[in-house]
């Protein structure tokens, strides 16, 4: 079920990690285009990316347990967007 709600399309799209809780949140927001909404997941995906890079190469300190979620992040994106674009695909 897609939740009505009034979002931020500027912020969902330049920095949807502060305006959603969850991956998810980003799929189900009706106020998202199919478009939009891949281009929410992608840029989020984008920015775990980069952070899980910097600690890897030591550029940055990481708090315990960050690590772990953020790679749990990086794979609910990644179901997220495989669910946006399967929808597209089966016409729902």
């Amino acid at each position: 079920m897609a939740l009505i709600s009034k979002v931020n399309r500027q912020a969902a799209l330049s920095d949807p990690e502060a305006e959603f809780e969850r991956a998810a949140d980003v799929v189900e927001c009706a106020g998202l285009t199919r478009g939009e909404k891949l281009s929410a997941l992608r840029q989020w995906q984008s920015a775990v990316q980069r952070r899980l890079e910097s600690a890897d190469e030591g550029m940055v300190e990481h708090i315990p347990g960050t690590l772990t979620r953020d790679a749990e992040l990086l794979s609910e994106i990644g179901r997220c967007i495989a669910e946006v674009e399967e929808a597209f695909v089966v016409g729902r």
